[in-house]
């Protein structure tokens, strides 16, 4: 297979990064699943009163009937970590 050649832009400097605008992104709302999509799943068709007690008891099941979202937790913590030591003071 030949190789494409396409011209690499130089940077000069240090690219301008825009100031922080709060508020820019509170139009942005999650996509909901319909409820005939979640029920079979085992979701609830509407979020429940007491979603956040439902998710951390959901969680606390999972976490002692599987090993693989204690393992996948501390990846993402591990990685995480990682990146933001990697980054330049």
């Amino acid at each position: 297979m030949a190789k494409h050649e396409f011209p690499i832009p130089v940077i000069m400097s240090t690219p301008e990064i825009p100031p922080i605008q709060p508020g820019v992104m509170a139009h942005s709302r999650p996509f909901v699943a319909k409820a005939e999509h979640q029920e079979p799943l085992g979701f609830p068709g509407e979020l429940v009163d007491n979603w956040k007690s439902v998710a951390l008891d959901k969680m606390e099941e999972l976490l002692g009937k599987y090993r693989a979202p204690i393992v996948v937790i501390s990846q993402s913590l591990e990685n995480s970590f990682q990146n933001w030591s990697a980054q330049p003071n």
